[in-house]
């Protein structure tokens, strides 16, 4: 985050016209949790390419100016607007491991719709392609063995994800606690 972004505006200009400045605007809005911007200027962003090919931005805008779509995802999340959320996180799988929230809130969003077995795929994602986000999957998981204890394969992967940290001992003790 040593990134050098604008600060925030109350107002959007209107001059801006080029995703690369919007999207430091959509950055910094972030950084000050101001939801409404971020919208607003993906908004924008999405006047000036309305269907993002996002393999075509990685080589053209690179991905330092592609966080537009992970805030925005993370805004309209806290908003609800789950569907929105997930087509844009699922567009930019195409990138890779690059921004791993899309595989978190993907998962707890089908956890709270109830999509039980979509969710596990996106932890499972987040095990395979983001190592370095196991304390996250692990808290995902728990969410979803809460939501859905019959099901057998979020075990396993919940113990591939404390695996990761040799921190299955460590975790199988708290369970054993908590249901004592």
């Amino acid at each position: 985050m040593g990134e050098n972004y604008p600060k925030p505006r109350e107002e959007i200009p209107g001059e801006f016209d080029d995703i690369r400045l919007l999207n430091d605007l959509a950055i910094a809005y972030h950084q000050v949790k101001d939801w409404d911007k971020v919208v607003e200027v993906y908004e924008r962003i999405r006047a000036i390419e309305p269907w993002p090919d996002v393999m075509k931005q990685q080589s053209e805008l690179t991905l330092r100016y592609m966080r537009h779509h992970a805030v925005m995802g993370e805004a309209l999340c806290r908003r609800g607007e789950f569907d929105r959320v997930l087509a844009i996180f699922n567009d930019l799988k195409a990138v890779g491991s690059r921004f791993s929230d899309k595989y978190y809130f993907s998962g707890r969003i089908h956890t709270k719709k109830g999509d039980y077995r979509r969710a596990l795929l996106e932890f499972k994602g987040m095990i395979a392609n983001i190592p370095n986000r196991m304390r996250d999957v692990i808290r995902g998981l728990g969410d979803l063995i809460e939501a859905s204890p019959a099901q057998a394969g979020i075990y396993k992967q919940f113990h591939l994800a404390c695996q990761h940290k040799d921190r299955v001992e460590h975790y199988l003790d708290r369970c054993k606690k908590e249901m004592a």
